[in-house]
């Protein structure tokens, strides 16, 4: 929420537009935009004399198949192009998704600007752990495979891995939050599902799962290729490791220390070994841990001021 770090913005969520709350602003921001309702709202704004910025953090023209929101979403293509068409400027997350939005417009260019997704630590709970050690996943039902279907989906990467390590280490905890990997991962008493939480309460309930190891699994698909490192990110801000998966989205992340290059792994028995060997090497555990918040704080925070929306804000005030 990046209205809470930027001078003189507020927020506004409404199921009917209350124009006589916005129309004041100089830009409005608008995130995933693509019914004929959010057109008509984007093109009330302009016509107000407002500028308007468009958000889009997921590549919705190659959504997996598993993912829950693919039917609806896959029908919305030119919806999303035709939002796009009449705003000043859109931002997304990484430069591999700026080259998709960019193709997707090509007849209809428009500023493109990469805003990072970046933490702001006054919305997240300070971290705790744990006291017995805990490795843990967490996120939304879109990770999940195809139902029945054991190792599909972000999460069947990681089923065979916690299958092993649970039965090969009882005394370490394994968590899942949100959404499940097939029920055989559950067949030992030391992994445990715990219940999603309002995104609004995220911040305030990750950082106190108390977790000492963080697990980011990514299908090899363009959709994921697009993604953020967001889940590195909160795992840096809880000063923990995070196992990840060899993708574009973490190699940003560990690019800015060569030491964390280690957490990303290519095959299932790398996950084994590595994983294994934090459960086992405290100290190692602890190091990579502090490296990966030194990242966080020094890359991914708003401790400092957000170039990227000041470039956003700048290319949607000087395009008219």
């Amino acid at each position: 929420m990046p209205y809470t770090d930027l001078a003189n913005t507020s927020f506004f969520a409404f199921t009917v537009p209350k124009f006589q709350l916005i129309v004041d602003k100089d830009v409005a921001v608008v995130q995933r935009c693509y019914t004929q309702g959010q057109f008509d709202f984007i093109r009330s704004c302009r016509h107000a004399g407002m500028r308007i910025i468009m958000d889009l953090d997921d590549d919705v023209w190659h959504i997996p198949p598993h993912n829950p929101a693919f039917d609806v979403l896959s029908k919305c293509k030119q919806g999303f192009v035709e939002c796009m068409k009449i705003v000043d400027a859109v931002t997304v997350s990484t430069k591999r998704l700026a080259r998709v939005v960019a193709s997707s417009m090509k007849k209809h260019p428009v500023p493109i600007i990469v805003v990072e997704n970046r933490i702001n630590k006054k919305l997240f709970a300070a971290p705790k752990k744990h006291p017995q050690l805990t490795v843990g996943w967490g996120g939304s039902l879109s990770h999940q495979g195809f139902k029945g279907q054991k190792g599909t989906g972000d999460l069947g990467i990681i089923e065979g891995v916690i299958t092993k390590l649970a039965a090969e280490c009882p005394d370490t905890r394994f968590e899942f939050a949100g959404a499940m990997p097939d029920q055989s991962v559950f067949a030992t008493p030391n992994v445990f599902q715990r219940a999603g939480v309002p995104i609004a309460e995220y911040g305030a309930r990750m950082p106190v799962w108390g977790w000492h190891i963080s697990l980011a699994p990514l299908t090899a698909d363009e959709f994921n290729e697009s993604k953020s490192s967001i889940k590195m990110v909160e795992a840096g801000y809880c000063g923990i490791p995070c196992l990840a998966t060899h993708s574009e989205p973490y190699q940003r992340f560990v690019g800015f220390d060569s030491e964390l290059r280690w957490l990303l792994c290519r095959t299932e028995e790398q996950w084994i070994e590595k994983l294994r060997t934090l459960i086992h090497e405290p100290a190692m555990r602890e190091e990579l841990g502090r490296r990966m918040r030194t990242v966080t704080d020094k890359h991914f925070s708003f401790d400092k001021r957000h170039e990227g929306w000041d470039k956003a804000f700048a290319a949607a005030q000087g395009c008219r």
